[in-house]
């Protein structure tokens, strides 16, 4: 491939983790990217440019009330 692409993905209700009360919690999000070619000389570039779209994010944020 040559030239840009994009990758999205969608986090389902079921990996709904709390944190515990008074506490912060963190996001952890794994990547991967990988280069290979059948030719042994042949040569790459690969680069991985990662952002997050925070309007979506923040909007699809569940919070509960600590008791």
């Amino acid at each position: 491939m040559s030239g840009d692409y994009l990758k999205s993905d969608k986090v389902d209700q079921a990996s709904t983790v709390w944190s515990t009360c008074g506490t912060e919690g963190a996001l952890n999000i794994n990547t991967l990217v990988r280069l290979s070619a059948n030719d042994k000389v042949a040569k790459g570039l690969i680069t991985l440019d990662f952002s997050i779209d925070i309007t979506r994010f923040l909007n699809n944020l569940v919070w509960q009330k600590c008791t």
